[in-house]
């Protein structure tokens, strides 16, 4: 080995190593990303540079390596996927679960639903045990919904192609790529086939649900956030609006809410606290840094927050600066315990690295990695609730109700 690396470098192989460098280094050809898997994370979203690199010594063998599998190999080696299993054996040996390399495909999927937006039709699908695209939800007011498309649909068509043989990838990417506004599609409901006319356009991912619950003569917002999408506060914030317009108090769900923008989460507690409140801390390279809520007012109505093990990431953060900063109640299950932040970035092939870019702690300076946020009232679901929806069966909800009308009274 030590008589290969003292062989002088061809213009090719400097060229290659050039090539091997940048995509190894992958902070150097980011692009701005718009954030989930979902999954849970809080996100933020990292300027563009432009960064210089030294060649590092450490990648000699690396580099010689791939230099002699794709210059020797007796069969053409294809580079892509070769520079594609390295950079995901690379990740794999950092042994963090947060910092990882995702495909094209799901990083489509993930930044469709953190962006609150898409090009489509407006319905969750899935790959059915029958291989079959099967519709799980068709969304309110979109171009599937007015169309006439109900879930339990089998798609087994689109235009000319048979999707009989396809999956939802195939399919999604099918509609995202079209250039066209309308398209014919064919269904499979109740063993019979169905032809409908479905629009494409940009379909909105509502992301928060408010109602007003009145119990003993009391005004309660009830208000569901179930993802920390890009557009969420603007939902949130003009529902909100209404609410506070009539109610003496508020019950936030984030049960299920795996996360999604820090800075979303943020401009959330923000509505609730004036400038004088941290509401949380970071630490990164052993440096500590506060962060302090952006609103002008501080709320004097009470505030109940709903959460489980689903409850991660920002909805942690969240619950953690009501509960630390401005006095709300917790009641629930202990949340999930994710005390890290991350940053993604998309590669210049439409694939994106997530990285694990610092911890953040709670106002009062906690880091809930690991552990999670214990609830003021432990309350484990009623499985029957899970089962019927029946708002009667939501012993969390009605001990939050509880909790809030002893507030009031």
């Amino acid at each position: 080995m030590k008589k290969i690396l003292s062989q002088p470098l061809t213009k090719r192989q400097i060229q290659e190593i050039i090539l091997v460098f940048f995509l190894l280094i992958v902070t150097a050809v980011i692009s701005i990303f718009s954030a989930y898997i979902f999954s849970t994370m809080d996100i933020e979203k990292p300027e563009k540079t432009q960064t210089t690199y030294e060649y590092p010594e450490e990648l000699h063998e690396f580099i010689e390596l791939y230099n002699r599998i794709t210059e020797g190999h007796y069969v053409e080696v294809e580079k892509d996927i070769l520079i594609k299993g390295a950079m995901e054996g690379l990740l794999e040996a950092f042994e963090d679960e947060y910092t990882s390399y995702i495909d094209e495909y799901e990083n489509y999927q993930f930044q469709q639903r953190v962006q609150g937006q898409y090009r489509g039709i407006g319905i969750s699908l899935y790959d059915n045990d029958d291989d079959e695209i099967e519709i799980t939800d068709v969304f309110a007011d979109s171009p599937a919904e007015r169309a006439g498309v109900a879930i339990g649909d089998i798609i087994v068509g689109i235009e000319d192609e048979d999707l009989t043989d396809k999956d939802t990838q195939f399919l999604v990417e099918y509609i995202r790529d079209s250039d066209v506004d309308t398209v014919t599609m064919v269904f499979l409901r109740n063993g019979e086939e169905v032809t409908l006319e479905v629009d494409v356009q940009t379909v909105v991912l509502p992301s928060v649900e408010s109602e007003i619950i009145t119990k003993d003569d009391y005004k309660v917002g009830y208000l569901t956030i179930s993802i920390f999408a890009l557009n969420t506060f603007q939902q949130f914030r003009d529902q909100l609006q209404v609410l506070e317009e009539e109610v003496d108090g508020l019950v936030i769900n984030l049960r299920y809410n795996t996360g999604g923008y820090l800075s979303t989460a943020e401009r959330i507690i923000s509505a609730f606290l004036d400038s004088s409140h941290v509401i949380y801390r970071t630490e990164e390279n052993d440096e500590e840094k506060l962060f302090y809520s952006r609103g002008s007012e501080t709320k004097d109505y009470p505030i109940v927050v709903l959460g489980n093990s689903y409850s991660a990431s920002a909805s942690e953060i969240l619950i953690a600066a009501l509960q630390e900063a401005y006095g709300a109640t917790f009641v629930g299950t202990q949340t999930y315990g994710k005390g890290t932040v991350q940053e993604m970035v998309d590669l210049d092939n439409d694939d994106a690295l997530r990285y694990t870019a610092r911890i953040w702690l709670t106002p009062d300076g906690n880091w809930i990695d690991g552990e999670g946020i214990e609830p003021d009232y432990e309350i484990e679901q009623d499985p029957e609730f899970l089962l019927t929806q029946d708002r009667n069966l939501d012993v969390q909800l009605q001990k939050a109700l509880e909790v809030l009308l002893n507030k009031l009274n």
